[in-house]
């Protein structure tokens, strides 16, 4: 199944992957609710700082009616059918990848799943 099949995307994590993720899907006509937890992401979006990555100024521009950043997870929940995972998974002291960061927004995001038939879920 192709991605513009769905429209609405919802990105959680807009850390340095996510946020140029989440530029690259609205550049190409998605309609993209992007959520983190650290508000300060939304500050550097609005504001537009110098980011290191090229081209990403420009895309975040051009993204402005495409890209919402949202505080509430809600409205994304059940306005998408696709949501995609871009979420840290440090190592423990013995190696294994720690997936709490997963899990925690697998729990939030269910109780919405409950109501649609399909919803894509992606983890990167």
């Amino acid at each position: 199944m192709q991605m513009n099949n769905f429209g609405k995307v919802y990105c959680v994590g807009l850390g340095k992957l996510g946020l140029i993720f989440s530029q690259i899907l609205a550049s190409s006509g998605f309609k993209v609710y992007g959520y983190d937890k650290n508000l300060k992401i939304k500050k550097v979006i609005s504001s537009n700082d110098k980011n290191i990555e090229p081209k990403l100024n420009e895309l975040i521009d051009k993204n402005k009616k495409n890209f919402t950043f949202l505080e509430n997870t809600e409205k994304a929940n059940k306005e998408t059918s696709a949501i995609i995972l871009v979420l840290p998974t440090p190592s423990k002291k013995n190696h294994d990848f720690d997936n709490k960061y997963i899990f925690e927004t697998l729990k939030k995001i269910g109780k919405y799943l409950k109501s649609k038939k399909k919803y894509v879920i992606n983890i990167t």
